[in-house]
């Protein structure tokens, strides 16, 4: 009796384990982002945000002439553009969700220009006005990374829709099909599972789907708010907003933000003037804990457990965890200070600074007095604050460690123990603050006015973090900075009236 009992128990379990192995939809319908199509998805799903594209600096020289271009990997930029909407649910399932209109660009090489990359894609356009199943195939052994001939694609008759084609991907944990609604636009959808399914299950869940889809008649949002899922898109002036906070929460968080991030980068450019064109920074501004830290492993690779903000110049954006409303001033105060690198990103075109200049101007932003009727800042050293605390107790010390840390790389930087990186955040702070206050507001240290300009000038000329740190200190390698530095601490006070 007791074996009968457990051979039942295990074909009742492994009927559960298959079962759960295909992903449930929804009994309603959702708007897939921006695709103009309603659709329904994997229970307990969530829309997933695409990474943005992941760019490179690459520096040249011709001649006497420098300059810096930004490259992104060609087919990354190509399944940006083609994949509308995707989504995951908790055990791992995903949905994706893409509009067939271009070939992925064959480039004689794997980076290039965002503007020669969209070009290539342009010239293919023509052939997915009327695509044929030639056409199609291709496109979705593009998408899919598989080598696909027409064979691969098999003719289905799936109501209410104009046209249906199932794609063979030849997995058991994927299926796919491409799919023309009644306006004449052909649309695919892939399911990639977190475990293996049969053939028929595979089929029964991309008809289930394929039937419930539908055209999204969902009025825009207005007011310059683009919602995709449950991320809301703003912007204001210099900066685009991408959050998943509640659409009160986050009209209300970037209201106050917009228009502070906006004085800020008023400040960044009296103190750091641009060399170039900033265009426009994107801030996401995050919700939850977790979505931070997915979204940051995802950037980086590391989890954000340790942070609140952090500037991924690799795929050009801020990120920002909403700590609420008990913990704004802390929240706005990352994002000052992260905001500083995105600037200098933009500003020089170069994302290699050396680590005391752009830590020690990170950290200068960070404590402000703000005027909201004039929608401006001033920048002080807050007595309060543990860095400008700590170099009055011992300006001798962090003089000498100034010396220490400018020929920092970034990696020996953040080597050490925690106090020991503390320590050098506050060393470059208060050498920032030395030669953007002090400097101009003593005439004993009007010397060390060069030294910043002749810094940025070296690094637009080409110059190595390194070099360029070299040659901006050179003018002043005869001086006692220690002495000056300890003299201008101890009488510090006048020049926090300074502003340029």
């Amino acid at each position: 009796m007791k074996k009968n009992v457990i051979s039942t128990c295990c074909v009742m379990f492994s009927a559960v384990t298959l079962c759960a192995a295909v992903p449930q939809l929804k009994g309603s319908a959702e708007a897939a982002g921006s695709m103009g199509l309603t659709v329904r998805t994997p229970t307990g799903s969530q829309m997933v945000q695409a990474l943005t594209p992941k760019a490179q600096q690459w520096r040249f020289r011709r001649g006497g002439e420098n300059w810096t271009e930004t490259h992104y990997d060609v087919r990354e930029i190509w399944l940006g553009h083609e994949r509308g909407a995707e989504w995951k649910d908790r055990r791992g399932n995903r949905l994706v969700l893409a509009k067939p209109t271009a070939f992925c660009p064959a480039l004689d090489k794997e980076h290039a220009k965002k503007e020669d990359i969209v070009a290539a894609m342009d010239e293919s356009a023509e052939a997915f006005k009327e695509p044929t199943d030639e056409t199609l195939a291709r496109w979705a052994g593009e998408f899919s990374g598989k080598d696909l001939g027409s064979s691969a694609l098999a003719p289905d008759d799936v109501s209410p829709l104009a046209s249906v084609r199932l794609v063979d991907l030849g997995s058991d944990s994927r299926c796919a099909a491409l799919f023309k609604v009644a306006s004449g636009s052909w649309y695919y959808v892939q399911f990639d599972l977190a475990q293996a399914v049969k053939p028929k299950e595979r089929e029964t869940l991309l008809r289930q789907f394929l039937k419930s889809v539908g055209v999204d008649k969902t009025k825009p949002a207005g007011g310059g708010i683009v919602m995709e899922g449950r991320w809301m898109t703003v912007d204001v002036p210099g900066y685009r907003f991408k959050t998943d906070l509640s659409r009160s929460q986050g009209l209300a968080f970037i209201k106050n933000a917009g228009r502070l991030m906006e004085a800020m980068q008023a400040a960044y450019r009296r103190y750091v003037p641009p060399q170039k064109d900033l265009g426009v920074s994107t801030v996401r501004v995050f919700a939850t804990r977790e979505g931070y830290n997915e979204y940051m492993k995802g950037a980086t690779g590391e989890s954000g457990d340790r942070s609140i903000g952090l500037w991924s110049p690799s795929h050009e954006e801020l990120l920002i965890l909403d700590m609420g409303n008990s913990a704004r001033n802390e929240t706005l105060k990352t994002m000052r200070h992260e905001a500083f690198h995105q600037y200098l990103f933009y500003a020089t075109g170069n994302g290699r600074h050396a680590t005391w200049f752009n830590e020690g101007h990170a950290c200068f932003f960070e404590n402000i007095s703000y005027d909201a009727k004039k929608n401006s800042v001033r920048i002080w050293d807050d007595p309060k604050d543990r860095r400008p605390a700590a170099v009055a107790r011992d300006p001798e010390r962090y003089a000498r460690l100034v010396k220490e840390i400018l020929f920092l790389s970034h990696e020996e930087f953040y080597e050490g123990t925690l106090q020991e990186v503390n320590d050098r955040y506050a060393a470059a702070w208060a050498v920032v603050y030395f030669l953007e206050k002090g400097a101009p507001s003593f005439k004993e240290f009007s010397g060390y006015s060069g030294v910043l300009p002749a810094y940025l000038a070296a690094v637009k000329d080409g110059k190595s973090a390194q070099e360029a740190t070299r040659i901006a200190w050179e003018g002043v390698a005869q001086r006692n900075f220690v002495g000056d530095f300890v003299k201008f601490w101890n009488k510090r006070n006048a020049a926090r009236r300074y502003e340029p």
